[in-house]
């Protein structure tokens, strides 16, 4: 039947080219768009992702989206680079999915995807013709359909790019599409590979009770993470900035019922800032605005703003499960979403949607992937210390369970010393002799801060059974004793600054990770309480 209709479609002649355009569905429904079998399509505004509409498909099992495109001709090459990008926004998770088929002349199926309905919001649907399935014999593409699962139901779609010449090279496996990109096996990419990571198990077992003293040094460790991140008062910059951000996303229920309307959030690489269209910075922006506000000035209207901007982010996408599109270096841009989270820790135990708040922390901090420990062929490991373990740390410890606290905080602490094992070759880590590589090669200025970082988590955990292994720690002083070396007095020559060629030197929270780590004992093998010149070091910095 549904090749039936197809054919009837190509028969009809002249139809409108959807074929390399982006469609934003402003102007109703495309005239290349049409139904077959029992549906409604029109254009909507109960949710969009871009302008003020999207597409609603109202489907009934086995009715499917037809859309007729001028042909498409792939070879090889257009393979891998060819594909199709859009936002699909689903009301209700759903243990089902849209299938989405790529025809020949002949009405037959030559590629062919299978879009998971699991979760509510948007969600990106990113994928190129060499992940997708099928015979793939006739590379002649003249139509696709989007065929509905076996119930009635409905979802829209924004931001709709057919065909997308040019896919992203970090095109990010998630719930959605878990198989979608062949570089989510490759160590390198390892931003997108916070779902192959949700697939691990925990080796480490959950405690059936806890005893008095990891009970004591988990209070410890909250207490000195409390006592790092406090200011003296709210930084009254940094409210007013998120004041001003939220006006500018004009977030506000949908009349639907569910979900949210507002201004769309999307990865940078996708965003259009003349627009006015936000990223991941701007989430942080509102987040760590109202938080300290909430917590420091304890403002109601803040608090308020806090959950209705963190229910947004994940309508939008910044959720559990998904990967925007691509997610590639998020790391930096949501690093005080986590530090302002702990302040008001209490305050997200106590909502109704804390599981969904702590679970989209957990997954954008790649918590997950403490679950095992580290693999040796791990590489971009500065890139992880600098910009998630700091994340990974407080997700750890934001579990209301405490034996779940115990259980993610010995795991993080296990994967982060088996990471910091001398590395081989040109991988990311740190060598034999203390140099720290990154992309391949020594580099100072990916060094900075970094070291710093996993000093901050040696002072957290130090005297407790969650801190790093001897060996951990001496490599780690190894590297420290290497950038004393190559700075004089705290900056490096120009000769080993890769593409960062002016001022690069040590940071004061570099200098202090001289006396964290010279504090969490005596690496020399002298036998002192403390190592006595990585102390004299930190003082003569």
């Amino acid at each position: 039947m549904k090749n039936t209709c197809f054919i009837i479609l190509l028969l009809l002649g002249s139809i409108s080219s959807a074929c390399a355009q982006f469609i934003g569905f402003e102007d109703g429904v495309p005239e290349a768009f049409k139904i077959s079998g029992k549906g409604e399509l029109k254009a909507s505004s109960l949710f969009y992702k871009e302008g003020e509409s999207s597409l609603e498909w109202d489907f009934q099992p086995g009715s499917a989206l037809n859309v007729q495109i001028s042909p498409l001709s792939l070879n090889a090459k257009k393979e891998k680079q060819f594909g199709i990008t859009l936002w699909i926004y689903n009301e209700k998770p759903q243990q089902d999915s849209i299938r989405f088929e790529f025809l020949n002349k002949a009405g037959e199926v030559s590629y062919w995807f299978s879009y998971h309905l699991q979760a509510a919001g948007w969600r990106a649907c990113w994928i190129s013709f060499e992940y997708m399935k099928g015979g793939k014999n006739d590379k002649n593409i003249v139509a696709y359909r989007l065929v509905a699962p076996n119930r009635k139901g409905r979802i829209f779609l924004d931001r709709l790019t057919f065909p997308e010449k040019k896919m992203n090279l970090r095109t990010t496996p998630d719930q959605q599409l878990p198989s979608n990109n062949g570089l989510s096996n490759r160590d390198l990419w390892h931003w997108c590979l916070v779902w192959k990571w949700e697939q691990q198990s925990y080796d480490v077992p959950l405690a059936s009770k806890l005893t008095g003293r990891q009970k004591k040094e988990l209070k410890t460790i909250e207490q000195r993470l409390t006592d790092f991140l406090e200011v003296k008062k709210a930084p009254q910059g940094q409210i007013n900035a998120a004041y001003k951000t939220f006006e500018k996303a004009a977030i506000s229920p949908s009349i639907a019922g569910t979900g949210f309307i507002g201004t769309p959030i999307v990865a940078p690489d996708e965003q259009d800032k003349k627009k006015g269209e936000m990223s991941w910075n701007d989430i942080e922006t509102m987040l760590s605005g109202f938080a300290y506000d909430a917590y420091y000035n304890q403002n109601e209207t803040s608090k308020k703003n806090y959950f209705t901007v963190f229910d947004y982010a994940i309508d939008q996408g910044f959720a559990y499960g998904s990967g925007m599109g691509t997610n590639h270096h998020y790391g930096y841009q949501i690093r005080k979403i986590y530090t302002t989270a702990w302040l008001i820790r209490d305050l997200i135990y106590k909502h109704p949607h804390r599981d969904a708040y702590l679970s989209t922390l957990r997954f954008w901090a790649a918590l997950q992937e403490t679950r095992q420990p580290c693999p040796p062929a791990r590489d971009e490991l500065l890139d992880s210390w600098h910009t998630l373990l700091m994340a990974k740390f407080i997700s750890a410890m934001m579990f209301p369970d405490a034996r779940e606290q115990e259980q993610a905080l010995n795991g993080l602490s296990r994967w982060l010393s088996s990471s910091l094992r001398y590395t081989p070759g040109t991988i990311g880590g740190i060598k034999v002799d203390g140099t720290t590589f990154h992309h391949g090669g020594f580099y100072p200025g990916y060094t900075t801060g970094v070291l710093a970082t996993v000093g901050q988590f040696i002072a957290f955990t130090n005297g407790t059974s969650f801190e790093l292994t001897k060996e951990a720690r001496q490599h780690m002083k190894s590297a420290f004793i290497a950038m004393r070396n190559y700075c004089n007095l705290y900056e490096w020559g120009i000769g080993i600054s890769g593409r960062h060629p002016f001022g690069g030197k040590m940071g004061s929270d570099d200098i202090e990770a001289f006396a964290n780590i010279a504090l969490s004992g005596d690496l020399s093998g002298q036998g002192n309480t403390f190592d006595r010149g990585l102390a004299a070091d930190y003082l003569r910095l």
